[in-house]
């Protein structure tokens, strides 16, 4: 990743930060599809995101991936 240090430490902590999001949009999802759907759509959001870190060449795209990934993470662990 170019962008020297600071680059690399705000893309390390969007993990972080959007799972702490997902965390607190879950109970409104859970409230809004159910436990089981809204599991599954968090799942969904993770495994998006993992493919697009997986498959990313260029850093906007890794960085959304990490977005969706820090999501899914933080809706799972309601």
């Amino acid at each position: 990743v170019h962008g020297g240090q600071e680059f690399s430490r705000a893309l390390t902590k969007t993990v972080n930060r959007h799972s702490f999001c997902g965390a607190i949009a879950s109970g409104y999802i859970g409230t809004w599809l159910g436990r089981r759907l809204g599991i599954g759509a968090y799942l969904l959001v993770f495994c998006a995101g993992v493919a697009m870190q997986t498959a990313a060449t260029a850093v906007p795209l890794f960085a959304v991936g990490r977005v969706l990934a820090g999501l899914g993470v933080g809706g799972v662990s309601w």
